[in-house]
């Protein structure tokens, strides 16, 4: 308590200028303390900001669970569970949730490793180092007090020996007591100074080791790192493989050839099964190809086929909406089927003007095209060419074809699209392919529908549960052979059955068709007859053996001149065969418009109920 008041009186002495102060610290002391307390702001702010890239603190186990990318791993393998085995997002799912599951452990071991290694050293720096040094510095600042404060007494007493008359022993003795006293409190300064010193310089010297814990930050860091681009490398690979051979994408936009690996098809399926299609509802429809579909049934029927599931159930004579479809597709290819890089040498060949120069130059183009694309392009030439034999009943001759149909098979990709100078030599090639279709293509188109694999075949079931209507296996289980034929042309009611494009087949539930309903009183039958017209149109055949290539001494095959054009074979007057729609029961009034009811504001019910049985049944009729 004594000592205590001494110090205060000293510290007021020392701020009035009463008594001499001295300084704690040395000038070099000083200059290092400077140091210290600039290593110990740069260590603290890097210590707080760390901890809050920390995901937790504490057990490695317990952190663990808590961390957001197992949580993410966990979520994503519970969802590829609900999806099903065998599916292309439960794959991607499933390898993505190992994936961040593992990437979660590595994750845990790093944070372990910098909360052991970074963390712990960086925290006994500034809550037992630097601590340290604040208590020494304060122990030190009262040892100076203390010896300044007996140091001001001795001197005093001192003094007081000069000045007395009496009790001279007396006063010498008192100063000999300080002075004792200012001897111990100058050796217990001098003692906390060179410890202080001591604190401050080995504080300093450890800053290497505080720069190694950044160090060691780092290469916890880089090991994490390395670990997680090591689990991600084995990860991707895997994925961008299941992603590159899975059936389920999209078909439109494709390009052709990955569509045709992946499908493991020779045609592609929107050109197939709408070109089956066609054939088999199509031929006898005025205007095809020339006259627009539905925008929404458009848009559903190119779901459907990016979907991959049947669609083709709900538009049994919308024949419109199909071609619509099918010019779609081969517009939204990524390279068109005449090709990018062909397309000054297609339209140098339309300039020639001789006539079977210009075939052999077309010819020679044609076999510089891929082979998946001259597959396809022979496909759909052969189709078009059947369809302008019937151009007497469609009114589709090979030239309107090719105006509606030319400029989805080529365009410039340099500008964008189709030059408009250029438009009427596009329509030529297309009119000259399809007018000399078995010349350009001599060995002929069958148009059979393809099978899928049976790998794909698996990959499309587990996609879609066997529950479902869509089933896929049901329809493959029927088929004997690799390729079928295209069924034959039966009654229009029965193509309201299911259709798969995909599955590569027509599925039609005969039970739909209500034939009983026919066979009252007032109607028979309708009964179409079996004219075998899918048999004659899906093959063309290779009439003109002479059109073949053959090598001559060697050399390489030269094309041998084009046939001279000879006039399109006439129709018979009665023109092709066409679908007759079936007998429908009308009323009086209906048969004959200048008939009225007795009573016109008040029809009768057997009236209401023909009329809303004809009007159900007209909207089931073909339209020619």
């Amino acid at each position: 308590m004594k000592k205590q008041f001494y110090r205060v009186r000293q510290l007021a002495d020392q701020r009035v200028g009463r008594a001499e102060k001295t300084d704690l610290l040395t000038e070099d002391l000083q200059h290092v303390e400077k140091a210290i307390d600039k290593i110990k702001h740069a260590c603290s702010n890097t210590n707080k900001k760390l901890i809050t890239c920390m995901q937790g603190i504490g057990d490695p186990d317990k952190k663990k669970k808590k961390l957001n990318q197992l949580q993410l791993g966990l979520t994503m393998l519970e969802s590829a569970e609900v999806l099903g085995e065998g599916t292309l997002l439960s794959s991607v799912l499933s390898a993505a949730g190992e994936a961040q599951s593992a990437l979660a452990g590595e994750l845990a071991s790093c944070e372990a490793e910098i909360d052991n290694q970074v963390l712990s050293p960086l925290q006994k720096m500034l809550e037992v180092d630097g601590p340290n040094i604040v208590s020494t510095k304060k122990k030190l600042a009262k040892a100076c007090l203390d010896m300044d404060a007996s140091k001001t007494r001795w001197l005093n007493a001192i003094k007081l020996t000069h000045s007395a008359k009496t009790n001279v022993n007396e006063a010498l003795a008192k100063a000999e007591l300080l002075k004792d006293e200012l001897e111990e409190a100058t050796l217990l300064f001098q003692s906390l100074q060179d410890s202080l010193a001591t604190d401050m310089f080995t504080f300093v010297a450890g800053e290497q080791s505080y720069a190694q814990t950044i160090v060691q930050l780092l290469e916890s860091q880089m090991r994490y790192h390395e670990a997680s681009l090591k689990i991600l490398q084995q990860c991707v690979p895997k994925v961008k493989q299941q992603l590159e051979s899975s059936i389920c994408r999209p078909v439109f936009g494709c390009p052709l050839e990955t569509h045709l690996k992946v499908t493991e098809r020779e045609i592609a399926v929107v050109i197939e099964e709408c070109v089956l299609f066609l054939l088999e509802s199509g031929m006898d429809v005025e205007g095809l190809f020339r006259l627009a579909g539905s925008v929404s049934k458009v848009k559903k029927l190119k779901a459907t086929f990016d979907a991959g599931v049947g669609g083709l159930e709900d538009f049994p004579f919308e024949v419109h909406v199909v071609t619509a479809v099918l010019k779609l597709y081969l517009r939204e290819l990524p390279e068109p089927l005449l090709g990018f890089n062909l397309y000054d040498e297609w339209i140098n060949a339309t300039n020639i003007r001789d006539h079977d120069q210009k075939l052999n130059a077309l010819w020679v183009v044609l076999q510089q095209l891929p082979e998946a694309n001259k597959n396809n392009l022979r496909y759909l030439i052969c189709f078009l060419s059947k369809l302008a034999e019937n151009s007497e009943v469609n009114k589709m001759k090979s030239s309107n074809i090719a105006i509606v149909v030319g400029p989805n098979l080529l365009w410039n990709n340099l500008e964008g699209g189709i030059t408009i100078q250029h438009t009427p030599n596009i329509s030529q090639i297309t009119e000259l392919l399809i007018d000399n279709c078995s010349w350009f293509f001599p060995e002929g188109c069958n148009f059979v529908r393809q099978q899928i694999p049976d790998d794909k075949l698996e990959a499309l079931n587990n996609r879609y549960n066997s529950d479902n209507d869509v089933s896929v296996a049901s329809s493959n289980e029927t088929k004997k052979h690799r390729k079928t034929s295209a069924p034959e042309c039966q009654n229009q009611a029965a193509m309201q059955g299911y259709y798969n494009p995909l599955a590569s087949q027509f599925d039609i539930d005969l039970e739909k068709i209500d034939l009983e309903s026919n066979n009252d009183e007032k109607s028979t039958p309708a009964v179409i007859p079996h004219l075998n017209k899918s048999q004659s149109l899906c093959i063309v055949s290779n009439e003109d053996k002479g059109h073949r290539r053959l090598p001559s001494n060697g050399a390489a095959p030269r094309r041998p001149a084009p046939p001279v054009p000879t006039a399109p074979k006439k129709v018979p007057s009665e023109g092709p065969p066409k679908h007759k729609p079936p007998d429908i029961p009308v009323s009086p009034t209906m048969r004959n418009p200048q008939l009225k009811s007795e009573n016109p504001s008040k029809p009768t019910l057997s009236a209401l109920a023909d009329r809303r049985n004809l009007e159900d049944k007209m909207e089931t009729l073909p339209i020619d």
